[in-house]
């Protein structure tokens, strides 16, 4: 009887730490096929930076846009521009927008593959700024895409919606944008 009480206390000992080796044993094996390189898979990476995009104009001197570049008094030209070039872009859109007129659309023009447009390029519908009074705000944003878009969003050289949300909505394939802005008094 003596020796069956020890049997039925060391059986249970026994497999208890049985247990915990093979825990123990699977948990190393765990951890062997998780870091060896023959069974390792390895995700790509992803480039998640978005391009910077950077916008620069001999037209737009201390914060004010060159009156050569209106209809009012000047000779309604074309801004002279400058972008650097983004990778994947296939080609770039510009818009010039009053900011201070309901986002009046004065500038729009797609199929752009250089990025330097010289004054009076003339490219795109283009009416240049012609506050009725008071000075106002014009922004020009320029967008890189992917691909060419199937159509431009904005009414031309007309008030759009409330917000600037109507071109990135309007447009596809963005893969990112950039803004520049200046002011112009009517005279």
């Amino acid at each position: 009887m003596k020796h069956l009480t020890k049997l039925f206390i060391i059986a249970p000992l026994l497999l208890c730490a049985c247990s915990k080796n093979t825990v123990k044993r699977k948990s190393n094996v765990e951890r062997i096929s998780v870091t060896d390189p023959a069974t390792e898979t390895m995700e790509p990476e992803v480039n998640t930076e978005t391009a910077s995009l950077t916008i620069t104009s001999s037209d737009l001197i201390d914060g004010e846009w060159n009156s050569d570049i209106t209809s009012s008094c000047g000779s309604n030209r074309t801004p002279e521009l400058s972008w650097n070039a983004i990778d994947g872009a296939e080609e770039y859109v510009i818009y010039m927008i009053d900011t201070s007129a309901n986002n009046w659309l004065h500038w729009r023009v797609s199929g752009l593959t250089d990025t330097h447009l010289d004054p009076g390029s003339q490219a795109g519908e283009y009416v240049g700024p012609y506050p009725p009074s008071g000075t106002h705000t014009y922004i020009i944003k320029v967008y890189a895409l992917s691909a060419p878009p199937l159509s431009l969003p904005g009414n031309f050289d007309a008030t759009n919606e409330d917000d600037l949300s109507f071109i990135d909505e309007g447009l596809a394939n963005i893969i990112t944008s950039a803004e520049i802005s200046g002011t112009f008094t009517a005279q």
